[in-house]
């Protein structure tokens, strides 16, 4: 696959990018736990879960892309996708109990994020086709939240906690692969 090469990060930035492994697994780590809580507490509980969810994972995003220097590319679509987060805890928090709205939000969250995920994997090495994974799977998410809302309304905290648990596997194998490239990368400079 070729990608344009200005996108592209050179290896010092990916050895600097493998040293934020842990943003990476705290992504994953806050994903596992929305998951894993939302399905044991009620509706009026997971719903601050969900806000809870885009703002850390907003938070985290945003420094995760702050720490890209040599790629504004790369950098853009993280910070992008934090800002997305943020922005979406803001408004789930301002519609309050109306589930349609909510479902629009996340429809919207879901399809912004996965686009901006994609784009993304089409400059990172390593991890890419993990980046990429979760992008198409939020588009997904996004699409039948869109596509069939009533549906939506019904199974929502199941299709959140599906969704979430998707994204923690994807941030915790990237977080994996990041920490193998920052100990190689320690290896060979000895």
């Amino acid at each position: 696959m070729s990608t344009i090469p200005a996108f592209r990060l050179n290896q010092a930035s990916i050895t600097g990018l493998s040293k934020k492994w842990l943003l990476a697994l705290g992504r994953g780590l806050v994903a596992l736990i929305v998951g894993a809580l939302a399905l044991m507490v009620p509706a009026a509980t997971a719903l601050f879960l969900v806000t809870a969810y885009f703002l850390l994972d907003g938070l985290l995003a945003i420094a995760f892309g702050a720490e890209i220097r040599s790629s504004r590319w790369i950098r853009a679509t993280f910070l992008l996708e934090g800002i997305a987060g943020i922005v979406a805890s803001i408004f789930v928090l301002t519609s309050g109990t109306n589930r349609t709205d909510l479902i629009l939000i996340v429809a919207v969250w879901a399809v912004l994020t996965g686009l901006l995920e994609i784009a993304a994997a089409t400059a990172l090495p390593n991890a890419s086709w993990l980046v990429a994974t979760l992008g198409f799977v939020s588009l997904g998410f996004g699409a039948v939240l869109f596509a069939w809302p009533m549906i939506a309304l019904l199974t929502f905290l199941y299709l959140m906690t599906s969704y979430a648990v998707i994204a923690a596997v994807v941030f915790l194998l990237a977080a994996l692969v990041l920490r193998r490239v920052l100990v190689e990368g320690n290896h060979e400079h000895r």
